[in-house]
């Protein structure tokens, strides 16, 4: 139909003429003509690349798929399509007789009426010129059935009052409600009441005004977005309104890895005194793709570096599952390999040199969420708060999720499991259940997902355990000297320093790798051959298996006590007596000093994921004459708080 406005791939055009098997459209834009088949047009239409419209424009936003289709009257009220059908039946009646252009000639068009009326049984027929104003506006619009739509009688919205009362209206609710304070409507509509109150004082003719559920009327027709990142910011609106989609393209298992921290919600108690020592830390590793977990640590180590390595170093080995931690285990953990991607968020530790440079030798791309954006990493996200609902929630000293949820509920007083029990529970619920079941995103069970993926993409593992280990250390430089290699007042020696003295004339800085959880030995780089050696410590006695935290402790109470650092039979004496104050930590009333005995003690993990597997050290004979250990003060338990 010639007039006809339509849009052909994306752009709009208006029917200029038709010719025969041609048509001939005039492009809106710039008014330029173009002829295509109608057979092309009906293909472009079921295609879907072909929009016919009415009077209005229809806006497409992509040119394959139009995301937005004009209502039609189906989605009108029963009563409104009724009348807009009445005045369809007498209009097109009119251009069935009479042709499509309207025509104001009352003698042919009240027949029509008449007859139309009888067949829709119209006890009130329409007048002529009523019919005529419809028919007109159906030809201007195109043949468009929204057309008939009534227009309500009266003023509508704020078009009934007074300029003065809107820009009123907008101020108040620009200067007060869109405010961070944060006031209500009925606060904000008090004010504009008293405002208005002032003005019609001053005035012979009162000004209208809206009643109270009109403003809030008004109030409500605020863009919400705009209302949330007024009143409670716009980080918290774009979380709010923010829109789910199906998130990165994951194709093969340790494409996309995310890592996270979290306090469990439960409380454990010491195994030997049986006093509460706080709630563990959970850092967790977990594949997207498979939604198979990959390592996790559980421990009194506060979110660190130390704690993302040892959740790290469990990911990428093989899971031996003849450790104990596994003993309660009746399925396999086959998870293993290099991450290709590790998503983390903005926290310190994932900021720290050794993790990056732990990246980038074992060749991770290391990615971090915007800030303030947790659902970046909600796969890791939503497994940690299962883990917590299913698991910790429902044990003894549980803390739950918030204040409201525990009520009454004494968890301190409830708790009864150790940390060790705790990690065996989780363990099993882990690998028996949540790996075992269908997952509700993926509709397949992680540990079936993991397998059928491995064997398209197989897992890398690094060159060795020895190079993970060295890799899992943290960096540092020292000097290289006659006396070897001093670092946290311990010195490290071999005959292969000496070695590396007498390539130059001069003590000079050497790089030192160092692992915080057996400081028994360090590993030095050898520029000569561009590697890095093991170097013992030369009290082994002491430092063999003691962790970086533990020896920090050790020496502050030497150094309040007064006696020298480099007194050997005296530090001997105090690793001796530390674990005696760490039994007094887990007995000390306080829940704080409790958890800060617990971190002191030996690695909470098992062995086997130790970050240090270095060489045995050469044994070295250590006096240890008695009269030292009678010298010793005793521990000062009250300076552990500065700790």
């Amino acid at each position: 139909m010639v007039g006809l406005h339509l849009t052909l791939n994306s752009a709009n055009y208006r029917i200029n003429r038709i010719l025969d098997e041609l048509v001939e459209l005039e492009r809106v834009s710039d008014l330029g003509l173009i002829r295509i088949s109608k057979l092309d047009l009906l293909e472009q239409f079921g295609r879907g690349c072909l929009v016919l419209m009415g009077g209005t424009q229809v806006r497409v936003e992509d040119a394959n798929h139009s995301s937005r289709v004009h209502k039609g009257i189906e989605s009108l009220p029963a009563d409104m399509q009724r009348s807009i059908m009445r005045k369809y039946g007498y209009v097109s009646s009119c251009i069935k007789n009479l042709g499509r252009p309207p025509i104001c000639i009352k003698e042919k068009v009240l027949p029509i009426i008449s007859m139309v009326a009888k067949q829709l049984n119209d006890p009130v027929p329409p007048s002529f010129i009523s019919v005529y104003r419809w028919w007109k506006k159906y030809y201007d619009c195109n043949n468009d059935i929204l057309s008939f739509m009534d227009k309500r009688p009266g003023k509508s919205g704020c078009r009934a009052f007074n300029d003065i009362v809107l820009n009123e209206v907008t101020m108040l609710i620009n200067e007060v409600y869109l405010t961070e304070n944060r006031p209500s409507k009925s606060d904000v509509y008090r004010l504009f009441h008293h405002r208005m109150n002032e003005l019609n004082a001053m005035r012979v003719k009162p000004l209208r005004y809206p009643s109270k559920s009109h403003f809030y009327r008004l109030v409500g027709d605020i863009n919400k977005y705009e209302e949330m990142a007024a009143r409670e910011g716009k980080q918290q609106a774009d979380t709010y309104f923010r829109t789910v989609g199906a998130g990165p393209k994951v194709r093969h298992v340790l494409e996309r890895v995310e890592v996270d921290h979290t306090e469990l919600d439960v409380i454990s108690v010491n195994p030997n005194t049986g006093e509460a020592e706080g709630r563990p830390t959970l850092t967790v590793i977990i594949d997207v793709y498979s939604r198979l977990v990959l390592g996790i640590y559980i421990g009194f180590e506060p979110p660190s570096q130390l704690s993302v390595m040892r959740a790290l170093r469990q990911a990428i080995l093989p899971k031996l599952m003849s450790d104990s931690v596994y003993n309660d285990v009746t399925n396999k953990w086959e998870s293993f390999g290099i991450p290709t991607t590790l998503i983390c968020d903005n926290g310190l530790e994932f900021h720290s040199d050794a993790l990056q440079r732990l990246c980038g030798e074992l060749g991770v791309n290391l990615q971090f969420c915007p800030k303030k954006t947790p659902h970046y990493k909600g796969v890791v996200e939503r497994f940690i708060g299962t883990l917590n609902t299913e698991v910790c929630q429902k044990l003894p000293g549980a803390t739950f999720s918030n204040v409201k949820q525990r009520g009454d509920y004494d968890s301190v007083e409830k708790s009864c499991l150790s940390l060790e029990e705790i990690r065996n529970l989780i363990y099993r619920w882990m690998i028996d259940i949540y790996h075992q079941r269908v997952h509700s995103t993926t509709k397949r069970s992680p540990a079936m997902l993991w397998q059928e993926g491995a064997q398209k993409f197989e897992p890398m593992l690094p060159e060795s355990l020895h190079k993970l280990n060295l890799s899992l250390t943290l960096e540092t430089t020292r000097t290289l000297s006659h006396k070897g290699i001093e670092i946290f007042n311990q010195f490290y020696s071999a005959p292969i320093l000496r070695e590396m003295r007498e390539r130059r004339k001069h003590n000079y800085e050497v790089t030192v790798r160092y692992d915080e959880e057996n400081i028994g030995s360090i590993w030095v780089y050898d520029d000569l051959h561009g590697d890095f050696i093991c170097i013992p410590s030369i009290n082994p006695d002491y430092a063999g298996g003691l962790s970086l935290r533990q020896h920090k402790y050790i020496r502050k109470n030497l150094v309040d006590k007064g006696l020298g650092e480099q007194n050997e039979k005296a530090t001997l004496a105090h690793r001796a007596k530390l674990f005696e104050a760490i039994e007094v930590l887990k007995s000390a009333k306080l829940l704080k000093e409790r958890r800060k005995g617990a971190r002191l003690s030996q690695p909470e993990q098992n062995d086997s994921l130790s970050l240090s597997n270095a060489a045995p050290i050469a044994e070295v004979e250590v006096n240890t004459d008695p009269e030292v250990f009678e010298l010793l003060p005793e521990f000062d338990i009250d300076k552990l708080e500065e700790l």
